[in-house]
């Protein structure tokens, strides 16, 4: 297994066509998330990713001990009240238990 943020990555799925992509198994302790995110989720017209990105990386924290669907709902609600933002939004979360 490897820990978390060492991970081998290709390209995104679509962008190489058919491919065997690296696989990476990793043991998360319990109460971990893993967020999966289109970009926008994070994309804010007339700005970077990085900080919407890191934004979005310490909401889980502060959303305290919700299950997955609840913290897709907050974050997904965070992302309507911001009319700036027209863009596509998916936000699959996984939490270990």
């Amino acid at each position: 297994m490897t820990p978390a943020g060492e991970f081998s990555t290709g390209p995104p799925c679509s962008a190489a066509g058919p491919r065997r992509s690296p696989c990476t198994r990793v043991d998360p302790p319990p109460g971990s998330v893993l967020l999966l995110s289109t970009d926008g989720l994070v994309e804010v017209p007339g700005t970077g990713l990085l900080d919407p990105a890191d934004a979005l990386a310490a909401r889980p924290a502060g959303a305290g001990d919700l299950e997955a669907e609840g913290l897709a709902d907050v974050l997904v609600d965070d992302v309507r009240r911001g009319a700036h933002r027209g863009d596509d939004v998916a936000a699959p979360v996984l939490r270990a238990r």
